[in-house]
């Protein structure tokens, strides 16, 4: 996410369709979250942030028909 802040969810040159402030907005949500975490500072909150943000994340994941895991490790596609 670091990385490429702008277009973390895209595969290779396929473009995710997501906005690039929106995902510039969920990674810093991300190291915000990380960071409060750690700090101890409103903890129970940042994990209310957090639990938004991975409900959204499988949201996302299973609406896209991919499976969560694969029938046999070395099979192909994604997981």
């Amino acid at each position: 996410m670091i990385k490429n802040l702008l277009h973390w969810m895209d595969h290779g040159e396929q473009s995710s369709g997501f906005p690039p402030l929106l995902q510039a907005a969920g990674g810093i949500h991300d190291i915000g979250v990380g960071i409060a975490i750690i700090a101890g500072f409103l903890t129970s909150v940042a994990d209310l942030g957090l639990a938004g943000m991975m409900a959204i994340a499988l949201i996302l994941y299973f609406s896209q028909g991919t499976p969560f895991v694969k029938a046999t490790p070395d099979a192909s596609g994604e997981s």
